[in-house]
């Protein structure tokens, strides 16, 4: 509840279809009508392209007009940033703003921004609505020879504070894959690591089963918080979790 992690769509009609899915796990699943006959099932066939095509069209829209309005917020956004968030997870200011109380982390496709991440001072997250997300990332830091690729913002300023590499945000474990493919064109010669949020107490660890996807494609090494003997009563994931229970890189 209230956490806005699920999505779906209906398409009307008969017979109906539809998908839905789980934003932070990446889960997606197509549903229709089973044992349909021939006849309607090669309509549904059709209706399903047209209908494609259609929300193609209008996701390509939204993304214009959220980047729009990404970068006329992001251009009225303070730099002097001061937030209750960073003092918590202890970590530095990145190329990100502020407005009021909320911090804006800047998502960027081949260079251009095309959505925001808003972070509430209790640590909630939300994206532009409309904004390109996919492939999506921010950057701290400045690629050379090696850098990593991690989820969050707070994991990303962690390692970069304790490596000394620059760190890609990739947002969720979803988009490590879109991201790392990114990189990987753009830096064919780099020596890449993913680092993976460790999702332990979630089904099938997203975090990992993803990052390790992610690695393998791009020919990349796999980075992974270990937890073994330490506290985990706060179900701690990721490697800010690790150096605030004390761990080191």
């Amino acid at each position: 509840p209230s956490t806005k992690n699920g999505w779906y769509v209906i398409h009307p009609g008969i017979p109906p279809f539809g998908a839905f899915g789980h934003w932070r796990t990446g889960l997606t699943h197509r549903w229709s009508p089973a044992h349909l006959p021939r006849k309607e099932l090669e309509q549904l066939t059709q209706d399903l392209k047209h209908k494609r095509s259609q929300v193609a069209a209008g996701r390509r829209q939204a993304n214009e007009q959220a980047a729009i309005r990404a970068n006329r917020k992001w251009n009225h956004a303070r730099t002097n940033v001061n937030h209750p968030y960073l003092k918590r997870k202890q970590v530095g200011v990145y190329g990100i703003r502020q407005v009021h109380d909320t911090l804006l982390v800047p998502v960027r496709v081949r260079g251009e921004l095309t959505s925001l991440q808003s972070i509430g001072p209790e640590g909630g997250k939300m994206f532009m609505k409309g904004g390109r997300i996919k492939g999506g990332f921010h950057l701290i830091g400045e690629p050379f020879s090696q850098f990593i690729i991690a989820e969050g913002y707070a994991t990303a300023a962690t390692l970069y504070e304790q490596l000394h590499q620059p760190v890609a945000m990739a947002f969720n474990a979803k988009n490590l894959t879109p991201v790392a493919q990114a990189l990987r064109k753009q830096y064919p010669d780099a020596a890449i690591t993913l680092a993976a949020d460790n999702d332990m107490w979630t089904d099938g660890n997203p975090g990992v089963t993803e990052a390790r996807k992610a690695a393998l494609l791009v020919q990349a090494k796999l980075l992974c918080p270990d937890f073994t003997g330490m506290d985990v009563s706060t179900k701690p994931t990721d490697f800010n979790d690790l150096i605030a229970l004390g761990g080191a890189l």
